[in-house]
């Protein structure tokens, strides 16, 4: 048994193989698995085999995938071993303690869907005030509207319905049930005027490239980040002065930067960001 930010070693000297299975069970939540099946047992056990667990007396029991690679985002101890962090294989119960996943009910920005490294797996995303909304052909959602992401155009704004799989910080997994595009053509032509090199009026080589919703910057050639842009009506604790514009990491991590749009027109951009106010000017660099 582990204690909550304990730590247990569980494969003793070097890792020899490439892949290690495990699983984890908590009160009130629970194991997100890979559909990995094997049998197990209340105790202690030596297994043999995965198959026909009940007749033999065993439990099945499903298990997720740890692939030991190097750059497979997974800390390395001083002694070479991995730390794996459960909580981010775990889906949390409500905080009634219903047992029921939190429902997701919230405006977003589409940012567009890829191919997930490693895997292979199907990954669509949008941004919104509570982070970044990331959805996967893992089973969870539904095929159709898994094909209906993949013909939306980036930068649309929606309304999600669905659930709430598992969260990390600002990134949540959901299932979603419904996907509704929103007649809100304002801040969808606003973050279409945003495509384009802007450079900094208080140091050239400050400047930022948009495309699509995707924001990547750059001092001088040297590119700095990369993050997904939303238009919304409010940011954090401020709303009613809108519009702002939300910038969250393309990766889920780091805080979202939060900016009210002062000014936007052919050639210049002013933005104040929050929360102290600094205005930032940008003007746009000529197309090439």
């Amino acid at each position: 048994m582990l204690l909550p930010g304990a730590c247990a070693p569980i494969v003793e000297g070097p890792l020899t193989n490439r892949f290690y299975y495990f699983r984890s069970e908590s009160p009130g939540w629970t194991f997100r698995d890979e559909r990995i099946n094997f049998c197990v047992g209340p105790e202690d056990f030596t297994i043999f085999g995965d198959h026909d667990c009940a007749v033999r007396g065993y439990l099945p029991g499903a298990f997720a995938k740890i692939d030991t690679r190097p750059g497979r985002g997974l800390a390395v101890t001083e002694e070479g071993n991995l730390d794996v962090y459960l909580s981010a294989y775990s889906l949390p119960g409500d905080r009634q303690g219903t047992g029921e996943l939190p429902q997701l009910k919230l405006e977003a920005t589409f940012t567009g869907c890829d191919i997930r490294r490693g895997d292979g797996v199907l990954r669509c995303k949008f941004t919104s005030a509570k982070g970044q909304i990331c959805v996967d052909d893992d089973g969870f959602t539904s095929l159709s509207i898994l094909a209906a992401l993949q013909n939306l155009p980036e930068g649309t704004r929606v309304q999600l319905r669905g659930t709430e799989v598992n969260r990390f910080d600002t990134v949540t997994q959901a299932r979603l049930d419904q996907v509704v595009p929103r007649r809100d053509r304002g801040t969808e032509l606003m973050l279409a005027d945003l495509e384009g090199t802007w450079v900094s009026e208080a140091d050239s080589f400050d400047r930022f490239r948009v495309k699509g919703a995707e924001r990547t910057s750059f001092y001088g050639d040297i590119p700095t980040s990369v993050e997904m842009l939303s238009i919304q009506s409010s940011c954090g604790d401020h709303s009613g002065e809108g519009p702002y514009l939300l910038a969250q990491s393309s990766d889920g991590g780091g805080p979202t930067l939060c900016y009210r749009i002062l000014s936007l027109d052919e050639s210049s951009l002013i933005l104040a960001y929050l929360p102290l106010g600094k205005e930032l000017r940008f003007n746009r660099q000529p197309s090439q």
